[in-house]
């Protein structure tokens, strides 16, 4: 997929996220499907009805979550730069870049982008989630978090040491 000029996501959703998808679909299939059943007649309206409406639904709208995951991306349009976590489809933390003086990486399940300000304050950014967490496990991670850092700091993605660009 293409990004459109001057926005660059750190860290995209990986394949792993593809079951968490058959999942999403299938659990809201049978919760359209019960939901469906139930319209034609009054008498298929129980009490067990709805739990087997919005126990799926419910499964299915966490899926789908999971599977958009969560990632910082980095906005350079001139004089305007900033960075963002964006979690699920939800902005959580916006930070303009002039302000950012240090960035480290946190490893684990969720992979913090830690950003120090000029004035010494620190805002922790979730990079990823633990359905892309596999991703981190390749050989290439360390080289990804050196280019992360890059591009968090401005410095744009590195051509030295055989680490290519991001797209």
């Amino acid at each position: 997929m293409e990004q459109p000029p001057g926005r660059t996501r750190l860290r995209r959703p990986s394949i792993v996220a593809a079951p968490l998808l058959i999942v999403a679909v299938a659990a809201l299939g049978v919760a359209v499907a019960t939901a469906s059943w139930a319209a034609w007649t009054e008498a298929n309206r129980t009490g067990p009805w709805w739990l087997w409406v919005a126990l799926p639904g419910a499964v299915g709208a966490g899926a789908l979550l999971l599977a958009r995951g969560c990632f910082v991306e980095v906005r350079t349009a001139p004089g305007t730069g900033r960075v963002r976590d964006v979690v699920a489809w939800r902005c959580r933390v916006e930070v303009p870049l002039d302000e950012v003086d240090q960035a480290r990486v946190q490893r684990g399940a969720w992979r913090l982008f830690v950003l120090i300000r000029h004035d010494g304050s620190t805002v922790a950014l979730l990079g990823s989630s633990p359905a892309q967490w596999p991703a981190r496990l390749l050989e290439s991670s360390r080289a990804q978090d050196v280019e992360d850092l890059e591009v968090l700091l401005g410095c744009g993605p590195s051509d030295e040491a055989g680490i290519p660009p991001t797209s």
